[in-house]
């Protein structure tokens, strides 16, 4: 790729192991090292910048997955920078768009880890910013810092508002506003929203596919999920579709009808959208063992959240944010699916 500015083999992320809770389902393999050599073999002529190694990608997948997972805001933050340095090289590289499509989706959950933080700051003294590495040293892109994010002993209060700031609707319908919706979308969300509808599941859901993969159908992840609504292959298998020749995932109307009867499932399972979605993102079994923690409470989303994973608390308003904006639906207002 002449003129890129940088260059990187980035995708040997496909050799490396699944980021923690993607959908909680299993890591699966297949097809996943496919042309994996061919493709590092002709890439790694291309000296321009030092190549992160695959141990330093493994650190960074697996660093990611624990923040989105369970890490604090402060720790999300830190981290934002070499997230945003990944995703980077990804789009850079030849192959490394589709991965680059998710990411993208996961870089926001971090910046608005950041906002909260800057929307709440600590009183005054400020404490100092934690030391850590520049980015790009020379020639080296640095995709893990020195020492792993952990999070700081903050007030109690202060994160209590910087969580309420991170997981509220109007701060993802204030930071995504001017961002327009995906180029692919003019075409794809009339062919989705028809399958949606022949599913009986309310239209505006198909905008999930935005938060999933960016509207990219080839996305994938790390973990193995692909596809616009980024299904794993044991879900996609459970919902009818092939994943080896071909990989039906990455068919937009086939895909879409498998989300829709798994949306339409989650939401017999859970009796809300809220709840079916916080399910997409964290599986069946979390948001269950969570209502389980909530138990003595109502067992809507809100009572539900504190015990979800830090990403799914954000997914949902994020989720709810993009259908507002897109729609003009307020809060997953929606109607329940038909039979």
């Amino acid at each position: 790729m002449k003129g890129a500015g940088i260059r990187v083999v980035a995708l040997v992320c496909v050799l490396l192991p699944a980021t923690p809770g993607a959908r909680g389902q299993e890591f699966d393999l297949d097809g996943m090292l496919s042309d994996s050599a061919e493709w590092i073999q002709e890439n790694l002529a291309l000296d321009q910048v030092e190549i992160p190694p695959p141990e330093e990608w493994g650190q960074f997948w697996e660093m990611l997955g624990e923040e989105l997972e369970g890490g604090s805001l402060e720790a999300m933050a830190e981290f934002m920078p070499y997230a945003e340095a990944a995703s980077r090289l990804l789009e850079r590289v030849r192959g490394g768009g589709d991965y680059a499509a998710w990411l993208r989706q996961k870089l926001d959950f971090l910046e608005m880890a950041g906002e909260a933080m800057r929307l709440v700051p600590e009183p005054p003294p400020p404490a100092p910013p934690p030391a850590r590495p520049p980015v790009v040293t020379g020639r080296k892109v640095h995709l893990v810092p020195e020492r792993k994010p952990v999070a700081r002993a903050v007030p109690p209060p202060l994160t209590v508002r910087r969580q309420a700031v991170a997981e509220s609707d109007t701060a993802w319908k204030r930071k995504l506003a001017r961002r327009p919706a995906p180029a692919a979308a003019k075409d794809l969300v009339p062919r989705l929203k028809a399958v949606f509808r022949q599913e009986g599941v309310p239209e505006p859901l198909v905008w999930i596919a935005e938060v999933e993969s960016t509207m990219n159908p080839n996305a994938r992840n790390p973990g193995g999920a692909a596809g616009l609504f980024q299904f794993m292959p044991a879900t996609a298998r459970r919902f009818g579709l092939r994943t080896y020749l071909p990989d039906e995932r990455k068919h937009p109307e086939k895909s879409a009808r498998a989300a829709a009867r798994y949306l339409k499932f989650l939401y017999g399972e859970f009796g809300s959208w809220p709840l079916a979605v916080a399910a997409y993102n964290a599986g069946e079994g979390r948001v269950r063992r969570s209502m389980d923690k909530a138990k003595g409470a109502a067992t809507g989303f809100a009572a539900v959240r504190p015990h979800l994973p830090l990403e799914t608390r954000m997914y949902v308003p994020k989720v709810e944010a993009v259908i507002s904006l897109r729609e003009g639906v307020d809060r997953l207002n929606l109607p329940p699916p038909k039979a």
